[in-house]
């Protein structure tokens, strides 16, 4: 059985110092700015030491190999010093262990087994040190996997390689989900490295998607951090899956995250992570259900991946325990999908259970091609998840918060059913702030759908403004977007032949927007700024405005004034309600011509309170507009 360090440099002195050969020399190694003499050893593996000082040969030379740092003194053989340095580093202070299949009797021929060369090697590996196990020669590696069970359990490792340029991990068997397979499980390990040319094929890696459950290839519980590398995946459940254990469900247990991934017919995620911090993926993946999952938060994600005839390819999705997803950054590239399920969504962020949870700093680009020959459900979906995915019923959570949401690129897609679509009824106190839809241009709807580009049902829970720039849509019902808080910014928009569905209560601004054969649903709170409805130069109706001063928060007790405007003729009542949290609206001020209202707020409990201002004509109970402001009161 032979052992290798590669991880030890080797040491070699100088053969001449001022014109003087060092045969015979010394070379002194000492802890460093002591004069205390440090450990050497003559083998990679540091179990033979060798003679501090160590004699040179009669070249003048010296291999040695060191642990961590030292200053080094080298003498010729009259003992005068002719080199001293200073903090010599010889690779790091860990222990490092370095072997092959061989050395335990597997083989890469593509017949012998090896597990029980995996076996016999994973009990030699020193507990806590660093690893390295390289599948060399290249070759065909067969292993059979256990039901239920990790081939091979490491924990606690400081360092672990797995490499081997050329090299084939062939033929384990997949399960069903209840008794997956794993290939290698880690736990509490730290800096981990699988080499991305390893190729890992399961046993029936071209069937059907649906047959491929229950083989995990890399799964890592709590506490492993620093991963790198990737793999070449044919097959399985899970390419690398970054699960969490029972009972952990707030912290972050996979971290420093960096990936380069191609993956054939998995059947769920090539990366799925649960509360994963600091994520890079590169993936390519074909006929798989998803490329990257993060479910239960994630925090810090880099994604660049490419699809190929395949389900779906992101979701971004809270667990439940009220665990949140933070500045994500994921680019999308849809090659060919002419295999797609129409029942399921391009890229998802979804918010999952009854607990409140937060989706916060998302930038999403999609470059998606035709979809013709089969169409699609969305190409982006934001919901609150009723069921799982084997349909179990789970209750959909409310106070939900989705901040700041950027979405962008599609291009030369038909037969979508929806692009950007939300559902799952968004209202407060859900929470929708600042999402941003940009520069979508060729978008079409099927003739067998008539199904919106875009729909946005945000109810009264949008704080703040729904952006949309640069997007162009055409055919059935171009958008549907309705709130009854917030506005939406439209600028450079272009609706060819769909009409925009809304409704008098939802706020739009419209800025060099071009609307040729289409319609709009509503015109009330509607504002038109250098646009053309079919040709000729939108006009605005009145516009109500409404505010407050002081402006949101304030503790109770604070004189609130509340003013509205509509139009320029004298002709119009305003009333004025106010919704406490968890109450009905109340009136507060009955129809008169008057454009204030003061709200006393002396007594109000703490909370986010709705103040409802409408117009209406002089006599008339018609309502003309309506404005909705949201105002939080804090304790005194």
């Amino acid at each position: 059985m032979a052992r290798y360090a590669q991880s030890f440099d080797t040491l070699l002195t100088s053969q001449q110092a001022g014109g003087v050969t060092l045969a015979s020399g010394k070379a002194y190694f000492y802890v460093p700015g002591t004069e205390t003499l440090k450990a050497i050893y003559t083998d990679r593996n540091k179990t033979e030491p060798a003679d501090n000082p160590y004699t040179l040969s009669a070249d003048g030379t010296a291999q040695i190999f060191g642990d961590g740092l030292y200053d080094i003194k080298i003498t010729n053989s009259a003992g005068v010093q002719k080199f001293f340095w200073e903090d010599v580093a010889i690779r790091g202070e860990s222990s490092s262990f370095y072997t092959t299949l061989e050395d335990y009797g597997g083989a890469g021929d593509d017949s012998t087994s090896n597990n029980a060369a995996l076996a016999a090697l994973v009990a030699a590996i020193p507990a806590g040190g660093a690893v390295e196990i390289a599948l060399q020669p290249a070759g065909v590696y067969r292993f059979t996997a256990t039901k239920g069970q990790a081939l091979v359990s490491l924990s606690g490792l400081t360092g672990f390689k797995l490499t081997g340029t050329g090299a084939v991990l062939k033929d384990m068997q997949t399960y069903a989900t209840t008794e997956e397979a794993k290939f290698i499980q880690f736990t509490d390990c730290d800096n981990i490295y699988i080499d991305p040319q390893i190729k890992l094929v399961s046993q029936e890696f071209n069937t059907a998607i649906s047959d491929q459950t229950g083989l995990s290839w890399f799964k890592f519980l709590q506490g492993c951090t620093n991963i790198r590398g990737g793999a070449r995946f044919y097959g399985g459940f899970h390419g690398f899956w970054f699960d969490r254990t029972t009972g952990n469900p707030a912290s972050y247990i996979s971290r420093d995250i960096d990936l380069d991934v191609y993956a054939y017919k998995l059947t769920y995620p090539t990366l799925q992570t649960r509360s994963g911090y600091n994520t890079r993926i590169k993936t390519y993946a074909e006929g798989c259900q998803r490329s990257y999952f993060a479910f239960g938060g994630g925090h810090h994600t880099r994604a660049d991946i490419t699809v190929k005839n395949q389900n779906a390819a992101v979701l971004l999705s809270t667990d439940g325990g009220g665990n949140g997803i933070y500045d994500i950054q994921i680019s999308v590239h849809d090659r060919e999908s002419d295999t797609n399920n129409a029942s399921a969504g391009r890229i998802g962020l979804q918010f999952f259970g009854p607990t409140a949870a937060t989706i916060k700093d998302v930038k999403i680009h999609m470059d998606l091609l035709n979809n013709a020959s089969s169409p699609f459900r969305e190409s982006l979906f934001i919901n609150k998840a009723t069921s799982t995915s084997d349909g179990t019923s789970v209750t959909a959570g409310v106070g939900h918060v989705l901040d700041n949401v950027t979405i962008s690129g599609i291009s030369e897609q038909v037969n979508n059913r929806e692009h950007v679509f939300m559902y799952g009824a968004f209202a407060s106190p859900d929470i929708v702030r600042n999402i941003t839809i940009e520069n979508f241009t060729g978008l079409s709807v099927g003739e067998a759908f008539s199904e919106s580009n875009i729909e946005l049902p945000l109810g009264d829970a949008l704080e703040g403004t729904v952006n949309l720039r640069g997007v162009e849509l055409s055919t059935g019902q171009a958008m549907g977007i309705t709130h009854s808080t917030g506005r939406t910014v439209m600028t450079g928009c272009k609706m060819y032949d769909g009409t925009l569905s809304t409704d008098d209560t939802t706020t739009i601004d419209y800025f060099g927007c071009t609307i040729v054969n289409g319609g709009l649903q509503s015109l009330t709170n509607k504002l038109f700024y250098a646009t053309t409805i079919a040709g000729q130069p939108a006009a605005n109706p009145p516009y109500l405005e409404a505010g407050a001063a002081p402006a949101s928060p304030q503790a109770a007790g604070t004189l609130v004034t509340v003013s509205a405007h509509y139009g320029t003729l004298p002709i119009y009542d305003f009333e004025f309600w106010v919704k406490a949290p968890g109450d009905s609206y109340v009136l507060a001020q009955a129809a008169n011509t008057t454009e204030t209202f003061a709200w006393d707020t002396t007594g109000l409990a703490a909370g986010v309170y709705r103040i409802a201002v409408q117009v209406q004509l002089i006599g008339d109970t018609t309502t003309l507009a309506e404005k909705i402001l949201n105002f939080t009161i804090t304790a005194p």
